[in-house]
């Protein structure tokens, strides 16, 4: 059942990718016919694949088991001989179509069509292919029973693994595997990453005491658990990282993996972590635990810990490469990991403020915050928060506004930036009127009633906490944005007609005319082939240009500016 889902939510995801590209194809002529002619032959090829495999992997379980024979389920039998039988002769002559059509059509490789089934198919197979070696290693370790099917499906779907990825890096143009390189890079990331946070977990627990089959897996020992997840998954980081999306061209989609997949992830999973540890630690120490046993109150706090430090791990390792690419000319992915970071600080931060005004409250009415937790532990949750996220996020917006006060006609015009002011004032409005309304509500309510100044404050709390530290964030960044706003006005500076020549780009044609306050045309170029403009190279050129007329043009080279027309 499980994995009839998986193959029909992937099958809806090919068809869905697919209509979306032949959408953005149009409908003109041989182009969308070769369009249609790839998505239903690479579905077709990708669905063989699957049924052949699991056809066969089935088949060989029993067979490395002949006990199984006897007991042998008669539908899976049946269906296992159907799917090799019905779907190996079809398979092999779509697989001869397809050479075929790549020996007759030397840009078949470089298709959506053909990198969305190499993709597909290779991130499948080494999928099941991991959890088989899982379970394979788990039992070799003394942690599971034997499983045949599990051999089977290593097997089998480790060759289909290795077929494709000889065919991919063959075949497939660098250009167009490195999403694919990038995405089983973090798939082996995670699975090394849970286990070195299952088998630090494991010795923590173990250290303070504690009986080390309870971490995450149940009555499974944790440390072989935790050393097999990671024997698993190296193997696959060193290969797709190490080997090939560590040395390729750091653009924006590698940057994309190192600052949010690696240090936003990593930084992310430490703050997470350490609040919650510190917490725990503070309650211990000076709160009013649950528990006076020390076991019992820290028995969440091994699992917290070995995160915590995967994290550093992970935060440590990638921050080291996002140095070493930072540069003046600051990119939208960098932005968009620096802005996420703060925003996630921000509202960590937010939250213990607003504990910390509905403390203030309690303490006029003289009931608990929670009532199954002490009015103490609630205060010191809200510290914790506010000594955890403040200083992240005075660190990253520090940063933020020391570049924005460098570069005043860029990085106010950034898309992000401008996104994430418009999201921390906006959503804090619909916030404030939705608890203004409540309160408004609750006191109209308790003066209908007749109820005691003590109950209204019990009952307010909440609304009231919130829409105070809610005004004061959203007036906060309305002053920033509105203050930058009024400067661009008067600041704007560049030609009052701007052309770009290449692909078509709405938003940097947004940003060129927010910058300018002139007009910007687009003159798309006939072959683009897979050249993206640079949205900071072209602001810089526009900011700096002395010319009322500029015309760009986007090169293998780069952006070109043209200086033929007349200042």
């Amino acid at each position: 059942m499980i994995v009839s889902l998986v193959f029909l939510a992937i099958i809806t995801a090919l068809i869905f990718f697919g209509i979306k590209k032949l959408a953005a194809k149009g409908a003109g002529g041989a182009v969308s016919g070769h369009s249609v002619r790839r998505f239903f032959q690479y579905g077709l090829q990708f669905g063989l694949v699957v049924v052949v495999a699991i056809g066969i992997a089935g088949l060989l379980g029993r067979f490395i088991s002949p006990a199984t024979l006897l007991v042998a389920d008669q539908v899976s039998l049946a269906r296992n001989f159907s799917f090799i039988l019905v779907g190996l002769p079809v398979l092999i002559g779509v697989l001869s179509w397809t050479k075929r059509t790549v020996k007759s059509d030397s840009t078949e490789v470089s298709s959506f069509g053909w990198a969305a089934y190499i993709f597909l198919a290779t991130v499948t197979s080494l999928a099941v292919a991991m959890f088989a070696l899982f379970d394979l290693l788990s039992w070799a370790v003394g942690v599971e029973e034997f499983r045949s099917y599990a051999v089977a499906q290593f097997l089998i779907w480790g060759l289909i693994w290795a077929a494709h990825f000889e065919i991919n890096r063959r075949a497939t143009p660098i250009n167009r595997s490195k999403f694919l390189f990038l995405f089983n890079s973090l798939i082996g990331l995670i699975t090394s990453v849970v286990g070195i946070a299952v088998i630090v977990s494991a010795i923590a627990k173990r250290f303070i005491g504690a009986s080390g089959k309870e971490i995450l897996f149940g009555g499974a020992d944790p440390i072989k658990t935790g050393l097999v997840t990671f024997a698993v998954g190296v193997p696959v980081w060193l290969l797709y990282w190490i080997k090939f999306a560590m040395r390729s061209n750091r653009d924006e989609l590698w940057l994309g993996y190192v600052l949010i997949a690696g240090v936003a992830g990593g930084l992310i999973t430490t703050v997470i972590s350490a609040s919650s540890l510190l917490h725990n630690v503070v309650v211990w120490f000076i709160g009013d635990p649950t528990s006076t046993d020390f076991v019992t109150h820290f028995r969440s706090a091994p699992a917290t810990f070995g995160a915590l430090v995967a994290g550093l791990l992970l935060f440590w390792y990638h921050n080291s490469f996002a140095s070493q690419s930072r540069s003046s000319v600051r990119n939208e992915v960098q932005r968009i990991y620096e802005y996420l970071i703060s925003g996630i600080a921000l509202l960590a931060s937010a939250a213990g403020m607003v504990m910390v005004f509905v403390a203030v409250f309690e303490a006029f009415s003289g009931s608990s915050i929670v009532r199954t937790t002490s009015s103490i532990n609630t205060l010191l949750a809200a510290f914790t928060l506010i000594a955890v996220g403040t200083p992240i996020w005075l660190m990253y917006w520090t940063r933020i506004q020391r570049i924005t006060r460098r570069q005043p006609t860029i990085e106010p015009a950034s898309s992000t930036r401008r996104i994430y002011l418009f999201l921390i004032f906006g959503i804090g409005g619909i916030v404030a009127v939705i608890t203004l309304l409540t309160a408004v509500f609750v006191l109209l309510d308790s003066l209908f009633s007749d109820r005691s100044l003590t109950l209204l404050l019990r009952e307010v709390r909440f609304p009231i906490s919130i829409l105070i530290a809610t005004i004061a964030i959203s007036a906060y960044h309305w002053s920033i944005y509105s203050a930058e706003r009024d400067a661009t006005d008067v600041q704007r500076k560049g030609p009052k007609y701007v052309v770009l020549i290449g692909p078509l780009d709405l938003n940097l044609k947004k940003v060129v005319k927010d910058l300018t306050g002139g007009e910007v045309q687009f003159w798309e170029s006939e072959n683009p082939g897979e050249l993206t403009w640079s949205q900071d190279q072209v602001l810089n050129l526009v900011a700096n240009s002395s010319a009322k007329r500029l015309v760009l043009t986007l090169t293998n080279f780069g952006v070109t500016e043209i200086t033929l027309i007349a200042k």
